[in-house]
């Protein structure tokens, strides 16, 4: 799904690639959970299709007038800057794979871990790597600028609004989690920082125009208010929450490691399991569609090097 759909972006001053903070490392060890948590195979769904071939996918993103699902793969260890993450690309026509759409291992591209992506309505990808930001041309591929994010820890997903750039900073040992708010002309401000916000990790902006993210070490979708303060909206059956996704409707969609699940929040407040069974689910994407034939979630499954696609449940 397009993440935000107005204000333009004018590519950041590029800057040379430096080495990653050997604390993020650390953190994926907080924010996985260990195999035995990971739940049983259920029967699968309806029209759900695996796709394999992917290495360690921490996120998709559904483009929907491009046709396409981008697939963030880390292919490594996440906090490591090793310059082999890719971004691959299926095609929602026919499920083909191009695997090494945007290759860390072209000499022309840098691209170490990367987890979160975001569109631009004037034709950029987002993509958050480690503890910088980088955009790429939705047309070509081709690398268009870079940000580097002062104290960023372990940076993870992105959603883009009315020309403003949502950024979780997950934190780790001894850092507290943050997110952050960056501009057009690579501004940033801190929106809210610390243990309020157990470990930030999926963030959206739903249709109120609410700021939502999903937590790490909670099992709660919390709001943030323009001054910072931060609410409760949603206790889940279950924690170490990853991708979030605010629907159309006024539902939300969120992933649980803990759970193996993907749970649905109704407008109303109540919370339906919608897939489980899944090994390591991380950071979604859906949309409703013009009718329930193409309504659309995707699922990557990070320890499993797979991508499932399948029918939004209703």
């Amino acid at each position: 799904m397009l993440k935000g759909e107005r204000g333009p972006l004018r590519p950041w001053r590029r800057q040379r690639p430096a080495a990653a903070s050997a604390l993020a490392a650390a953190c994926l060890a907080l924010a996985s959970p260990p195999a035995a948590a990971q739940q049983p195979a259920a029967p699968a769904p309806e029209g759900m299709v695996s796709i394999a071939g992917f290495a360690a996918p921490e996120s998709v993103l559904i483009d929907r007038p491009r046709g396409v699902i981008y697939v963030a793969n880390i292919n490594g260890a996440p906090g490591e800057a090793d310059d082999n993450g890719f971004i691959s690309r299926i095609s929602l026509d026919d499920l083909s794979v191009e695997t090494h759409w945007i290759d860390g291992a072209d000499d022309d591209v840098r691209l170490d871990a990367p987890k979160g992506m975001a569109l631009t309505p004037d034709g950029f990808l987002l993509v958050s790597d480690i503890d910088r930001l980088r955009a790429f041309r939705i047309e070509t591929g081709e690398p268009a600028a870079m940000l580097e994010m002062a104290d960023a820890t372990f940076l993870n997903d992105l959603w883009f609004q009315d020309g403003t750039l949502y950024v979780s900073d997950s934190g780790g040992v001894d850092r507290p989690g943050r997110v952050l708010a960056v501009d057009a002309d690579g501004g940033v401000a801190i929106v809210a920082e610390g243990a309020d916000l157990a470990r930030p990790n999926g963030v959206a902006v739903d249709g109120a125009g609410r700021l939502l993210v999903a937590t790490l070490d909670a099992a709660r979708i919390l709001a943030i208010a323009e001054d910072g303060t931060i609410s409760v909206v949603a206790n889940l059956p279950a924690g170490r929450l990853d991708g979030l996704v605010a629907l159309a409707d006024g539902s939300l969609l969120v992933s649980s490691w803990e759970a193996g699940a993907i749970f649905r929040v109704t407008a109303d407040g109540q919370v339906v399991t919608l897939a489980d069974g899944l090994a390591s689910p991380a950071d979604i994407d859906a949309e409703i569609g013009a009718d329930s034939a193409s309504s659309l979630l995707a699922i990557p499954l990070l320890t499993e090097d797979r991508v499932i696609v399948m029918p939004l449940p209703e």
